[in-house]
């Protein structure tokens, strides 16, 4: 395929809508997993280091 043939095609209208929305609903959804994961690893990480510190006390 030709760059010259690809180079007049305008994208501006219903394609790239639609895909556009595709792509909001894609980072909507890897914005919710992604602050599941970190909430998760907070939650770890809090109890890891709480339970390291009592460790650092008691000994």
């Amino acid at each position: 395929m030709n760059v010259r043939s690809i180079e007049s095609f305008d994208l501006t209208g219903g394609l790239q809508d639609l895909l556009g929305h595709a792509i909001r609903m894609q980072s909507i959804g890897d914005f919710a997993f992604f602050r599941f994961i970190l909430t998760y690893l907070r939650k770890r990480i809090d109890a890891f280091s709480i339970e390291l510190l009592g460790n650092m006390m008691a000994g």
